[in-house]
C-alpha cells in the first residue's frame, strides 16, 4: 500500500464554477470520481481549503484559495520492478523499460512507476524523464540528472 496523495489546485477567475462552491469545482475539473463521490470525499473530511478541512459542499470558494484532496493510500497493482539500465553518466541515465511499467505515476499507479523505481534504486533523486513510453511499451528511455 502506499502512502496517499495530496492533490493541489488553485482556484482562479477561469476556474470558478457558477455556482461557485467546492462541489461544484470538483465535480466540473476532476471527472474520475462522480458527483456523488465528490459530495462524500468532501463530507468526509478528505478536503482542505486553504489548510483547514473542509466538509460543507457548499463552501462557496474565491479566486486566490487553494484546495487539497486527501486521497487516502491504495495498493497499486503489481508491475515489473527490475529494470536495465543501459546507459549512465554523471548527466543522463538510459533504461531499458519493461512491458507494463508505466514511466510517470497517474491512475492507480503512485509508487509502482519507473520513474519512482530508478530513483529509489539508484538513490537518485535528481531523474526526470526527456520523454516517455506508454505503461504497455518496451524500449529505451532516457532521464536527465537534474
Amino acid at each position: 500500500m502506499n502512502e496517499g496523495y495530496i492533490y493541489r489546485d488553485h482556484v482562479t477567475d477561469k476556474k470558478i464554477t457558477h455556482p461557485n462552491t467546492v462541489l461544484e469545482f470538483y465535480t466540473k475539473h476532476h471527472h474520475h470520481s462522480s458527483r456523488e463521490q465528490w459530495h462524500q470525499i468532501i463530507q468526509h473530511g478528505q478536503v482542505k481549503i486553504d489548510k483547514k478541512i473542509v466538509n460543507d459542499v457548499n463552501f462557496a470558494l474565491s479566486p486566490g484559495q487553494t484546495l487539497e484532496y486527501l486521497r487516502a493510500p491504495w495498493v497499486e497493482p503489481d508491475v515489473i520492478m527490475e529494470f536495465d539500465v543501459i546507459f549512465q553518466d554523471e548527466h543522463i541515465l538510459v533504461i531499458n523499460k519493461p512491458e507494463g511499467l508505466p514511466v510517470l505515476p497517474g491512475a492507480m499507479f503512485l509508487n509502482n512507476t519507473l520513474l519512482n523505481l530508478a530513483k529509489r534504486k539508484l538513490n537518485d533523486k535528481r531523474l526526470r524523464p526527456i520523454h516517455r513510453l506508454g505503461r504497455g511499451t518496451t524500449g529505451a528511455i532516457l532521464f536527465a540528472k537534474l
